[in-house]
């Protein structure tokens, strides 16, 4: 079982959506995925009440035994996959944020391209280093302006993270899809955006692989 934590300290960035989206993608192509709230405003739990497919599955952080207990049991549930979806907030040690990092096989750390969103990623990135775990940087919810984007990334990839090659770009139809409980893949299959989420999980997929091969 492989563990996937995405966080970033800024609100806004989208974590959410990449882990539904992902975690959809994910659960497609390579089998059983749990996707895990970890955000006491409980997100994630309220689309689950708004979806009727039952899988990814989607579980919520117990309040006894902590990031530990829900991996035991989604490893004897038999996932494959468990995407861990972080809260905004500073990953200081203890916290339920640090607790995920550390338990990642590879933490995905989600940014827009604004000059804020790039610089609150540090101490993420600042983290991700501290856990000694493989890290990367996805960029989400960003324009369509090209030019902006990769000064993003060129920003971001100063962290020391690589930086996914495709970026997620911001779409109507991504808000319209969680409205009704549905990844952007069930609701809207032709829109472009879907491409973008399967060209991000198929790169992820590969640095889990790499990461794999090396523990």
């Amino acid at each position: 079982m492989r563990v996937v934590t995405i966080a970033s300290q800024k609100g806004g960035t989208g974590k959410s959506t990449l882990a539904i989206n992902l975690g959809v993608q994910a659960d497609r192509r390579d089998g059983p995925v749990a996707i895990v709230d970890c955000d006491e405003h409980r997100g994630l739990a309220q689309w689950r009440l708004q979806r009727e497919a039952e899988r990814p599955v989607v579980a919520e952080l117990p309040e006894e035994g902590g990031i530990g207990a829900i991996l035991e049991g989604c490893r004897e549930a038999g996932a494959r996959l468990v995407i861990l979806d972080t809260p905004a907030g500073t990953p200081r040690p203890g916290s339920v944020i640090a607790q995920a990092i550390g338990a990642a096989h590879l933490v995905v750390m989600a940014s827009k391209t604004g000059f804020l969103d790039i610089m609150a990623a540090r101490p993420t990135a600042e983290a991700i280093a501290a856990a000694r775990v493989p890290g990367a940087v996805v960029l989400n919810d960003v324009p369509a302006r090209s030019a902006v984007v990769e000064g993003a990334r060129t920003a971001l990839a100063g962290y020391g993270l690589p930086v996914c090659p495709t970026a997620v770009v911001h779409r109507v139809g991504i808000s319209y899809s969680l409205l009704t409980g549905q990844s952007l893949a069930e609701y809207d299959p032709r829109n472009p955006g879907v491409e973008e989420f399967k060209k991000v999980w198929s790169w992820l997929k590969g640095r889990l692989g790499h990461v794999a091969q090396h523990r």
